[in-house]
């Protein structure tokens, strides 16, 4: 099912040095997800080069199965990936911290 027109150029990422454009060619979802989607939309991102790209499905036609999302909370004793994760959480805290709204 194509949502979007291939035929219209909208970019999601823009460079002005050398000038330079790309754009999210598609999303992988699944079928079932495929049909709830309501629609897509580019929206200029805030402090960045990239815009984002909005994709609303609506739930309210989703029929919720039996199911959980489980930590593998095994990942805590790897050493390595604990030091990943604190690096990333303060990369994005120092990243972000700077761009507050006013």
């Amino acid at each position: 099912m194509e949502i979007c027109d291939p035929n219209l150029s909208r970019y999601t990422w823009f460079r002005s040095n050398p000038i330079m454009k790309a754009r999210v060619e598609f999303f992988l979802i699944s079928e079932e997800l495929m049909t709830l989607v309501d629609k897509i939309e580019i929206n200029p991102g805030y402090r960045t080069d990239h815009s984002f790209v909005e994709l609303t499905i609506v739930l309210s036609n989703f029929l919720k199965g039996k199911g959980f999302w489980k930590f593998n909370n095994s990942l805590l004793k790897n050493m390595n990936y604990v030091k990943q994760v604190k690096e990333i959480i303060q990369s994005m805290k120092e990243k972000y911290a700077s761009s507050k709204l006013q």
